[in-house]
């Protein structure tokens, strides 16, 4: 495959704290599968995704230190300029995966009412896996809905195209993502994305947050991405910032995440535990990402970035923040 203009390192990320500095890089992508040209780009515009934090929700309290998996997926829309199609807009699509290893470094009440409502979490390992799917199987990936606004939202078809790229996430024990609830009543609808409400009646806590995620590229297919002529060996890692958000507004609720169906406990409320077994969070992220070069003596630890649980604050008995 022949790449066009394609460039390498071009300009500065911030890091975080004193960190050196890591150099953004256009790489080469094949934007269209359909043109056996790579396209050479700076970014990459994922659509709102769904996150699910399974067992996060385990008591009446929030513990700093308490671990859990956070399971993400979406679709691609953008790369660079180039606009992808998603749902069945189009022949063909580009999606996601992720699994997201999480701890709770911080957990407060912070106006006083009772309620933990701001929760601060690092992520400490993980993979992030990338598919491109020409509907061979007969699956979309459909929280959009067909039309991208509304329609089913199984879950499926995520991952059920070809792998074209792997990364491990980076354990970063400095960047900290945060999540802030904004009302733990618990009785808003979890889907507020076109008027279909999916999820038949799921209610939520209301919250926002933003998160931090950093992964270096272990294996790609260069049918689909051009690094250069080094390849792996200019240690490639992507970058994303992520918001998250609750209720969704963007995507539908899916009744599957990562293959996870799920459990908002016997209250049937998202971010309100209900006593006895451990409760998941389901929440929307909303992530772009970029590809970095990290210069040589570089720390792994940087800022910026995508996704992750949000951090489910508590709501003490009768409303459990998250």
């Amino acid at each position: 495959m022949k790449l066009k203009n394609l460039a390498a390192a071009i300009s500065a990320v911030a890091m975080v704290g004193a960190l050196s500095s890591a150099q953004a890089a256009l790489i080469g992508f094949n934007a269209d599968p359909t043109n056996p040209d790579l396209e050479s780009v700076d970014s990459f515009d994922w659509a709102p995704g769904n996150a699910l934090a399974v067992d996060a929700i385990k008591s009446n309290t929030f513990d700093v230190g308490d671990v859990f998996t956070t399971y993400w997926q979406a679709e691609l829309t953008k790369a660079g300029m180039y606009n992808i199609p998603v749902g069945s807009n189009g022949s063909f699509e580009y999606t996601a995966v992720a699994t997201i290893n999480e701890k709770i470094v911080f957990s407060a009440d912070t106006d006083g009412d009772g309620i933990d409502d701001l929760t601060k979490f690092q992520h400490v390992g993980g993979t992030f896996r990338m598919y491109y799917d020409d509907f061979s199987s007969g699956i979309n990936a459909d929280g959009r809905g067909d039309d991208g606004t509304a329609g089913t939202a199984s879950g499926l078809g995520y991952d059920d195209g070809t792998l074209i790229l792997e990364a491990t996430i980076v354990s970063d024990p400095t960047g900290v993502s945060q999540f802030v609830i904004t009302d733990a009543s618990g009785t808003a609808g979890l889907d507020l994305h076109a008027g279909d409400d999916v999820d038949g009646g799921v209610t939520t806590v209301q919250g926002i947050g933003s998160t931090n995620l950093v992964a270096t590229v272990v294996w790609f297919d260069p049918a689909f991405f051009d690094f250069g002529p080094k390849g792996l060996d200019s240690w490639i890692q992507m970058v994303w910032e992520s918001s998250l958000r609750n209720p969704f507004i963007g995507v539908n609720p899916e009744a599957s995440v990562g293959g996870n169906t799920p459990d908002y406990g016997n209250n049937n409320i998202n971010g309100v535990w209900s006593g006895g077994e451990a409760e998941d969070f389901h929440f929307q992220a909303d992530a772009n990402s970029n590809f970095v070069v990290p210069e040589p003596g570089t720390l792994l630890l940087m800022s910026l970035g995508l996704f992750g649980l949000s951090g489910l604050a508590r709501k003490r008995q009768r409303v459990h923040s998250i």
